[in-house]
């Protein structure tokens, strides 16, 4: 084209989409695995988080996996994914591998659905993940469901009464983002 207007040669860029979720079958709601990778797993109709099936990893060990295409190479990912265990002796771990970077997950052994989140930055040539819910060595289960790969950092903040910290008690407001956050009490 001609390049004469401003307009004409304007430069087109993209935002990326925060919400978008490479994850298919991300809530086992078609009632199978495909596309995750059976290794000692099922999907069952009872002990969801939503909807109405979950991927049940189990005894003795198993991990289910998808591998995550259509990635950016060095860019900011957050997994996250949704588990609980069947007794607090067992083990659940969200991670994933693959992308150029080192392993990273996080374990839980809640006996209630609790959301791990990991953040992962792809390789200068990566453009595909691994990511897996995992059940290492030793009796029971682990149920696992709601899982997202979205681009960029996605905070996640458990609010489970179960803590020592802090009591927030009345009305307010976050103002902020990222480390200067702060709690405005006396906002109107």
């Amino acid at each position: 084209g001609d390049c004469s207007a401003a307009t004409d040669c304007a430069a087109s860029t993209s935002t990326p989409d925060p919400t978008y979720n490479y994850v298919q079958n991300s809530g086992f709601e078609t009632g199978s695995l495909n596309p995750w990778e059976d290794g000692n797993n099922s999907v069952v109709s009872e002990n969801a988080h939503s909807g109405t099936y979950a991927m049940q990893v189990g005894s003795p060990s198993g991990s289910g996996a998808q591998t995550i295409g259509g990635l950016s190479p060095n860019t900011l990912y957050t997994l996250t994914g949704w588990v609980k265990t069947s007794s607090t002796s067992v083990t659940a771990q969200v991670g994933v591998e693959d992308f150029g970077g080192s392993e990273t997950y996080l374990t839980s052994t809640s006996t209630s659905y609790i959301q791990l989140s990991v953040v992962f930055t792809t390789g200068a040539s990566n453009t595909s993940a691994t990511i897996y819910c995992d059940k290492p060595l030793s009796s029971g289960y682990v149920y696992c469901d709601d899982f997202s790969v979205t681009e960029g950092r996605t905070v996640v903040v458990n609010l489970d009464g179960a803590g020592s910290g802090k009591i927030f008690e009345g009305e307010g407001v976050l103002s902020g983002g990222g480390g200067n956050s702060r709690l405005l009490i006396d906002y109107p």
